[in-house]
C-alpha cells in the first residue's frame, strides 16, 4: 500500500474541518453558518487542486493491521472511549460531552450566573452531535475515543511520511518512538536533586520541571494524547501540512481548524508561519507576497467568527494569576530556563544542527521552542506546555528522520546518531513514569456531571481554573451571540 502526502492531507483537513463546519451549523445562524461553509469547501477543493505529492510510502498490509491493533490498545489503556479510569482531566471531558448532548446548542447554563459553554470543541462536537441522535451520552463518550484513535493513528502516519521511515523495521520503530518521545526530564531531575540548589520542587514527577514557583513543563506525547489530546491532535496535523505546503497561499486555510480545536496550538502554528517567512525572507532576502493571498484573507475573515466565540471568554475578568506575562527575573534564566531548554530539546537541536540548519521550519521550531518558557500564563503554565506541542511533534520528526537516514557509514554522523539515541532512551524515563499512574487498569463508571455547577465565580471549587476556562458569563451582551449565534 501506497501512503501519499497528498491523500493524507485530504483526510487531515477533513478531520480537522468537519467539527468546524458542524459547529457553524450547530451554533451559528444560517446568514453565516452557509457562506462560511461554502467558502472552506471551495478553498479546500483549490488547495487540493494545486498541492503534489511532497512525500510518499509504501506500508505493508500486515504493518497496517498491526500498528492499527498496537494503537488501539494504547489508546484504550490511555483512557480514550472512558473505559478506564485513568486520569481527573477526563471527567472534564465527560462532563463537556454530556452538556453538549443533553443541552440545545449553543449551550447555556442559567443555574448560577448565566453562561455560554466557550472551550475547544473540536473534537467533542462530532460524538456530541451522535449522542443527541442516540439520546446516548455513553455512545458519545464511546465515539470521542474512536474518533480520537482515528485522529492519533493519522498523525503517525503523517509521521511516517515525514520520517521517511520507508521499511517494515522502521515504521514498526517510529510507532514505539511516538508513543515515548520525550524531553530528557526525569535526567534533568535527578541532575538537580544532586545539586544543593534551594527551591527544587519535582523530583521524580513525570510532568513537571519545578524551581521555586516556576513551573515548566516540554509535555511528552504520552503525557500530551492521554492528558489532552482533544488539544494536541489537529495542531499538529495543521504544522505538518504547513510542512508540506511551501506555498504561503494557503497558510490560514491549514491553521484555521486549530483554532477551534485548541487556541494555543493555533497560536504556535501562526508564529511558525510568520517566523518561517520571517527566516526565507532573510535568507532570500525577498518578501513572498503570497502571504497576502486572497484565500488568506478570506479565510482569515471566517476565522473571526471562530475568534467572536471565544472573545467573550478571553476578555473576561479573572484572577491575576491566569493572565499572561513575560518572566523578567534574570534568576529565573540562570535556574531554571537554561536546565530547562538543554534538557527538554536543547541537546536533541546540537546533534542534528548540520543536517537541518538550513530548513527554514526547522529553525523557526528552535526559536518558538526558545522564546515560549520566557512567558507564564496560570498556576499550571497552561502557555508553554500547550503552545509548544505542535513544536515539539515537528521537532521529534526532524530527530526521527536525522535517525533514519541511510547515511551512518560516515563516523560522526553515526557518533551524532548514537549520541541521540542514547538521549531519546534516556528521555523514555519520563513517559516510562506516567504509565505508573495507568497501571492497574481500573474499570470506569460513568456518572453524570454538568459544568453547569461551576458558573457561580463567588463559589469556592477545588479548581479555580474550572470557573473560568469553560465558559462566557452574561452570554447576550456578547457580539457572538446577538449577531452570529442561533437563537
Amino acid at each position: 500500500m501506497i501512503i501519499r502526502s497528498k491523500t493524507l492531507a485530504i483526510i487531515n483537513l477533513i478531520y480537522g474541518y468537519l467539527p468546524c463546519i458542524v459547529f457553524l451549523f450547530g451554533w451559528c445562524n444560517l446568514f453565516v453558518s452557509i457562506p462560511t461553509s461554502i467558502v472552506i469547501l471551495v478553498v479546500m477543493v483549490l488547495f487540493v487542486k494545486q498541492m503534489d505529492n511532497v512525500d510518499s510510502v509504501k506500508v505493508e498490509v500486515p504493518i497496517i493491521i498491526l500498528t492499527l491493533v498496537v494503537s488501539s490498545a494504547f489508546c484504550l489503556i490511555i483512557g480514550y472511549g472512558g473505559l478506564f479510569a485513568n486520569f481527573y482531566d477526563y471527567l472534564k471531558h465527560s462532563a463537556v460531552i454530556q452538556d453538549l448532548v443533553s443541552y440545545d446548542w449553543p449551550v447555556i447554563y442559567t443555574q448560577n450566573e448565566p453562561a455560554m459553554l466557550t472551550y475547544y470543541l473540536g473534537q467533542y462536537i462530532i460524538p456530541s452531535l451522535i449522542g443527541k441522535i442516540l439520546h446516548n451520552r455513553i455512545a458519545a463518550e464511546l465515539f470521542m475515543g474512536f474518533l480520537g484513535w482515528i485522529g492519533v493513528y493519522l498523525l503517525y502516519l503523517n509521521l511516517m511520511l515525514l520520517t521517511k521511515a520507508d521499511n517494515s523495521r522502521k515504521q514498526l520503530l517510529l510507532l514505539v518512538m511516538f508513543f515515548l518521545f520525550s524531553g530528557m526530564l526525569v535526567p534533568l531531575q535527578i541532575i538537580y536533586n544532586m545539586l544543593p540548589i534551594n527551591g527544587f520542587h519535582s523530583f521524580l514527577k513525570p510532568h513537571w520541571f519545578k524551581v521555586n514557583n516556576w513551573l515548566l513543563q516540554y509535555r511528552s506525547t504520552l503525557v500530551a494524547l492521554r492528558w489532552v489530546y482533544p488539544q494536541y491532535i489537529v495542531p499538529c496535523m495543521g504544522a505538518v501540512m504547513l510542512y508540506w505546503n511551501k506555498s504561503y497561499k494557503y497558510s490560514a486555510f491549514l491553521m484555521l481548524p486549530s483554532i477551534y480545536f485548541g487556541t494555543w496550538g493555533f497560536l504556535c502554528l501562526v508564529c511558525l508561519t510568520l517566523l518561517r517567512l520571517a527566516i526565507s525572507t532573510i535568507k532570500r532576502m525577498k518578501f513572498n507576497f503570497d502571504i497576502i493571498s486572497v484565500q488568506n484573507i478570506v479565510v482569515a475573515m471566517i476565522g473571526c467568527v471562530f475568534l467572536s466565540y471565544f472573545w467573550g471568554n478571553i476578555i473576561s475578568d479573572k484572577p491575576d494569576y491566569t493572565k499572561l506575562s513575560l518572566i523578567l527575573k534574570p534568576l529565573y534564566y540562570i535556574k531554571a530556563y537554561l536546565p530547562f531548554v538543554l534538557f527538554m530539546f536543547g541537546f536533541y537541536v546540537l546533534l542534528v544542527w548540520q543536517d537541518f540548519k538550513s530548513d527554514s521550519m526547522f529553525l523557526a521550531v528552535v526559536v518558538i521552542l526558545l522564546l515560549i518558557p520566557c512567558f507564564k500564563m496560570g498556576y499550571y503554565n497552561d502557555f508553554v506546555m500547550c503552545v509548544s506541542l505542535p513544536a515539539l511533534f515537528l521537532l521529534s520528526s526532524y530527530l526521527f528522520r536525522f535517525l533514519f537516514a541511510d547515511n551512518s557509514k560516515q563516523k560522526p554522523i553515526k557518533l551524532r546518531k548514537v549520541a541521540l539515541s542514547i538521549c531519546l532512551l534516556l528521555a523514555c524515563s519520563s513517559p516510562m513514569m506516567e504509565f505508573k499512574y495507568i497501571f492497574p487498569l481500573k474499570k470506569r463508571s460513568f456518572p453524570q456531571r454538568t459544568l453547569g455547577i461551576y458558573t457561580d465565580r463567588d463559589a469556592k471549587v477545588y479548581d479555580d481554573c474550572l470557573k473560568y476556562n469553560y465558559f462566557t458569563y452574561y452570554p447576550e451582551n456578547t457580539f457572538f451571540y446577538k449577531y452570529i449565534s442561533r437563537k
